[in-house]
């Protein structure tokens, strides 16, 4: 899948912020590691010092979550994957939510459109039968990256359902939504639908050239006068 086609990194970026504060204590050699690069050396000094679950729950927490950091930073998402397969059972909600988030988005990375869909589902199907399905601003991200986990399994129009009924759902989409709504009507060969929803983004500069490409494709103005443009 072209990167024309992706999630906006800012969007995708929202699954690796924690609710978790780092203690700066017991991780500042880790912290300091990571910041000049050393990313296996500061791996090397977590798994020296990082506690065990049951002796310390909340200083393993912290730990953990330094992990999830160097695993991105090192762009290490199969052991990312695996490491929060193997979570303790009695890690809090809160912080399962955050690692399972985690885990989807380096499926996506991975480009493992099927298995996000899986950790993703568990995660909308835990909430929506919950009173917290509302006010979790997870949800809206998570039903973001089903649309994208499509797109990287080439299935367009699957992507298509499912963000038509995001927009359903979210009633003022932001800029990043529409664009991505049109750049998959584009991609299942809906250009007229396309510009219909990008008519409110004109000057959006992506827009204009996602506007440009619906013409052309729709036969609204003459290629050539599109290439003018």
């Amino acid at each position: 899948m072209s990167n024309f086609f992706r999630l906006p990194l800012l969007v995708l970026a929202i699954w690796s912020v924690s609710p978790w504060v780092l203690a700066a204590s017991d991780l500042s050699e880790v912290k300091r590691l990571a910041a000049v690069g050393a990313t296996q050396l500061a791996l090397e000094v977590l798994e020296q010092e990082q506690p065990a679950f049951n002796a310390n729950r909340s200083d393993w927490i912290e730990f953990e979550n330094q992990r999830f950091g160097l695993y991105r930073q090192a762009r290490m998402w199969h052991e990312m994957v695996e490491r929060i397969q193997q979570l303790p059972a009695e890690v809090p909600e809160d912080f399962k939510i955050v690692a399972l988030s985690t885990q989807a988005g380096a499926y996506l990375e991975l480009q493992q459109g099927t298995a996000a869909r899986g950790v993703l589902r568990r995660l909308i199907w835990q909430f929506s039968d919950s009173k917290q399905s509302d006010d979790t601003p997870w949800m809206p991200q998570w039903r973001r990256m089903v649309v994208q986990s499509y797109l990287d399994d080439g299935i367009t129009e699957d992507a298509e359902s499912a963000i038509s009924r995001y927009q359903l759902d979210y009633v003022e989409p932001s800029v990043d939504d529409a664009l991505l709504y049109a750049r998959i009507l584009l991609l299942n060969n809906h250009p007229a639908q396309a510009l219909r929803v990008l008519k409110d983004y004109a000057k959006q500069p992506q827009a204009g050239v996602l506007q440009l490409l619906a013409q052309l494709r729709s036969e609204e103005r003459p290629s050539q006068k599109v290439l003018q443009s």
